[in-house]
C-alpha cells in the first residue's frame, strides 16, 4: 500500500467548501467590487484631469512670459534705433566740425605765412 501524505490523513474529504477562497461570489459581492473599482477609476481619472489642468496653467504662464519678453525685446529694438539715429547725427556733426576746423586751420596758416 502506498504511503499517504500527512495532509491527506488529517483532512477529511467533505462535500463542503473548507476555505473562503473556494466560496462562490454572490451577485451583491460582485456589485460591491465593481462599484469599488469604478470609484477607484473615477478617482484616478479626476486626479489625472487635475494634473493636466495644472500643466495647462503652467504652459499658459510660460506662454505669457514669452509674450512679455517679446514685447520687451521689441521695445529695446525701438530704443536702440533712436539711440543709433542720435549717434549717427552726432558722428556726422563731429565730421563736419573736424572738416570746418581743418579749413579754419588752413586759413590761419595761409594768413600767417605771408607776413613772415
Amino acid at each position: 500500500m502506498p504511503k499517504k501524505k500527512v495532509s491527506e490523513k488529517l483532512e477529511p474529504k467533505s462535500p463542503f467548501v473548507s476555505s473562503s477562497r473556494e466560496l462562490p461570489a454572490t451577485q451583491g459581492m460582485l456589485q460591491l467590487v465593481r462599484s469599488e473599482l469604478k470609484a477607484d477609476i473615477r478617482g484616478l481619472s479626476s486626479e489625472m484631469k487635475a494634473g493636466f489642468n495644472q500643466m495647462d496653467s503652467k504652459f499658459e504662464q510660460v506662454r505669457s512670459d514669452v509674450a512679455r519678453i517679446g514685447v520687451l525685446v521689441e521695445e529695446q529694438n525701438s530704443n536702440n534705433r533712436i539711440v543709433l539715429e542720435g549717434l549717427t547725427g552726432l558722428w556726422q556733426r563731429q565730421e563736419r566740425i573736424e572738416i570746418r576746423a581743418g579749413e579754419v586751420e588752413e586759413l590761419v596758416r595761409s594768413i600767417v605765412r605771408p607776413r613772415t
